[in-house]
């Protein structure tokens, strides 16, 4: 009799052990990379740059041409190298209204113009944004990783979330529940992962 019962109570404890174990493996079975996404992240390095003028969905609409600085030289994977104040330009990709009341503001940057009037063609998916800073003493950073491949920030500004993809053509999709209500102020620090443009991505849905 007590060897049965201690039978049952080992029993009891190997299988209490062996729970977290099985419940870790399936969490971890839906956390596989999209290999073309982590292919394309690892061309592609953290970079800063600022915008000189507000994006403002009142304003700007679809075609609407948009602008960024780079705040310091990079070197992209391929060895070109964007100096320090190198303007990124691209598009305002979609400016929608969906029927259920919210609204799509995506900007796509495709080119790097340098100051000797070279235009590089660039990749650059925007993955997180800080308003402008009045401290004098604080430093632009940018803590992205190729592990990265998607990001989505609820109220990056007021009232407008953040969504993106490296593997998306856009690099960045605002989204307002209110009309026309996007706006990202000029001065504003945009964090991106920027490398040689590519022919593999594909567009946001």
């Amino acid at each position: 009799m007590k060897i049965y019962c201690r039978t049952l109570a080992l029993t009891a404890v190997i299988s209490a052990l062996s729970m977290p174990v099985l419940a870790q493996s399936a969490s971890d079975t839906g956390t596989h990379p999209d290999p073309s996404a982590a292919n394309e992240a690892a061309q592609m390095i953290p970079a800063i740059a600022t915008l000189p003028h507000t994006w403002d969905a009142d304003k700007d609409h679809l075609d609407s041409t948009i602008e960024a600085e780079l705040y310091r030289k990079v070197t992209l994977s391929d060895g070109t190298v964007l100096p320090a104040h190198t303007l990124l330009t691209g598009k305002i990709t979609r400016d929608n209204m969906q029927v259920e009341g919210t609204s799509e503001f995506s900007v796509r940057f495709d080119q790097a113009q340098l100051k000797d009037g070279k235009t590089l063609p660039v990749k650059a998916t925007i993955v997180d944004i800080k308003l402008p800073d009045l401290d004098s003493e604080y430093t632009p950073s940018n803590d992205w990783t190729e592990k990265t491949l998607s990001v989505q920030q609820i109220g990056v500004v007021s009232g407008v979330d953040l969504h993106s993809e490296i593997a998306s053509n856009d690099s960045a999709v605002f989204v307002s529940t209110k009309k026309h209500d996007v706006k990202v102020p000029a001065g504003s620090e945009l964090k991106l992962a920027i490398g040689p443009a590519s022919d593999v991505s594909t567009p946001t849905k």
